[in-house]
């Protein structure tokens, strides 16, 4: 995970649990979810993405590769499931 997308994560989760998150102590649950909130969030964009490619596709483009893009994108947001 990028530097970024750790310092979200943990953001996140001191707005879930009001303490900061430090490893070793932390509530593994709620630094889960943390981490599940900026994943989707990002698979979303990554969606909609693809999406705006197909819609804004160029007469000509490689419409199988643009849906092929959207379908991939598809699949891992399917992976992000709750685990708790």
């Amino acid at each position: 995970m990028a530097k970024l997308d750790q310092e979200r994560v943990d953001r996140i989760y001191e707005k879930l649990t009001g303490q900061p998150a430090v490893r070793g102590s932390w509530n593994v649950r709620k630094r889960d979810l943390a981490q599940n909130i900026v994943y989707i969030d990002e698979a979303c964009r990554s969606v909609l993405d693809a999406i705006a490619a197909i819609e804004h596709a160029a007469p000509g483009a490689d419409m199988p590769a643009l849906e092929q893009a959207l379908r991939t994108e598809f699949r891992f947001l399917n992976t992000l499931q709750d685990r708790s």
